[in-house]
């Protein structure tokens, strides 16, 4: 195939598949042995999903999508270790009302690093960008890129995507969608002001609670204010760092590392496509895991970003899951179970038998067996690409899904 410069109306298009270009080539490898299901999530019921469940997968995810792969890789490339602002100073970012003090700051290099306004020059130091942008009169920010890639997926750290989820560091991995900007304590005296020392996105929001009442009223209190700082968030122009995408559309700006980029922009109509995900039948899972990973080692041998699959080849990999599967039904007590037959008085005295079927209450193994055809691979392959590919709306949403449930 030949090497071609990338499309960046969208995101699919400049992360492309390109088998004359290695560094996307390798943006799309394999993440395990889709021939080996242990190599993947459990199958299992979605009602007795745990909040790890949900982590796993949402980390199966992540580390498949070529933004993330990208993204890592560009910290290696540019040896940005470290989530802290250089050795010397231990700030994430600094800005116009906040700037570097540490020794020897004004040589310390920008380069691969976030700036609002972004640097004129790749070679620029903290001092010639400062010093430019006092001249020009214009409030600057700049953030370490490492904590910046760690704020856009919210983790806690950054695992190399090749790493299982089994093999992650037992420590959290992923972040709240909410974070603590200050904490009461006992050693800090009651009668002081505390100053907040913290950065605020263009697409969030500080409030202030009081602690001595009502917490219900005091939401019902700023609700208002929040969806009106919402409407103006959207009608501003976008920023490098995190614009906010309009409501049900595709995050413009929040896909890449735009300085990479410069003229990376979505069209309405791509954004609108894209749209957001809904997310279907995560209790089988493995399935559309598997094929992207069937998909992307089909794509290494025949070098084409749509490869002729053997959807039998690959069925008959899958038929060893039905192995290890309860055959009892997974519906919940109270509810109508998946043959249900019961005779019905008419108005004639006459009975008849009358047989439902309802088939979003199917036992998981009834539900495994009509998946199991060749047919079912293009579903499995469609899914796995729009979650991992196309979009990081399935990761987002899986994330909030485990917060939502109490720790295992």
């Amino acid at each position: 195939m030949s090497s071609k410069a990338p499309n960046t109306s969208s995101l699919s298009d400049f992360l492309r598949f390109d088998a004359g270009r290695p560094e996307l080539r390798a943006l799309f490898v394999p993440g395990a042995n889709w021939r080996k299901k242990r190599q993947y999530p459990e199958l299992k019921p979605l009602d007795s999903f745990t909040r790890d469940d949900y982590f796993r997968l949402a980390w199966e995810l992540l580390r498949r999508m070529p933004r993330y792969r990208r993204q890592y890789r560009k910290l290696e490339d540019l040896g940005i270790k470290t989530a802290t602002f250089f050795k010397p100073s231990s700030s994430s970012f600094y800005s116009s009302d906040n700037p570097p003090g540490f020794p020897g700051w004004a040589n310390v290099p920008l380069r691969g690093h976030k700036c609002e306004p972004p640097m004129a020059f790749q070679d620029d130091t903290f001092g010639t960008y400062i010093e430019a942008q006092t001249a020009a009169g214009q409030p600057w920010f700049v953030m370490n890129r490492r904590k910046w890639v760690m704020d856009f997926w919210g983790l806690h750290y950054l695992p190399d995507p090749t790493t299982p989820f089994d093999g992650l560091p037992k420590r959290e991995l992923f972040n709240a969608p909410a974070a603590s900007v200050t904490v009461v304590s006992n050693a800090a005296p009651a009668d002081r002001p505390r100053v907040v020392n913290t950065y605020l996105r263009q697409n969030e929001i500080l409030i202030r609670f009081r602690l001595d009442a009502s917490l219900d009223q005091q939401i019902a209190s700023v609700r208002q204010e929040v969806e009106r700082a919402q409407e103006i968030a959207v009608e501003r122009a976008q920023s490098v760092l995190d614009p906010l995408p309009l409501p049900g559309r595709r995050k413009a700006g929040k896909n890449a590392l735009s300085d990479e980029d410069a003229a990376f922009q979505h069209s309405p109509r791509v954004r609108a496509k894209a749209g957001r995900v809904l997310l279907k039948q995560l209790e089988l899972s493995p399935f559309w895991l598997r094929t992207w990973d069937a998909i992307a080692e089909a794509r290494m041998q025949q070098g084409i970003a749509v490869p002729r699959l053997d959807r039998k080849g690959i069925i008959d990999q899958f038929d060893d899951v039905c192995a290890d599967l309860p055959t009892e039904s997974d519906v919940p007590k109270g509810s109508v179970s998946s043959d249900f037959s019961a005779e019905v008085d008419m108005p004639d005295d006459e009975a008849i038998e009358v047989t439902t079927r309802p088939k979003r209450e199917q036992g998981l193994k009834q539900v495994v067996g009509d998946a199991l055809t060749p047919a079912m691979v293009p579903n499995w392959g469609m899914r796995s690409e729009k979650y991992i590919e196309k979009s990081d709306e399935a990761f987002r949403q899986l994330v909030a899904l485990a917060f939502t449930l109490k720790a295992d």
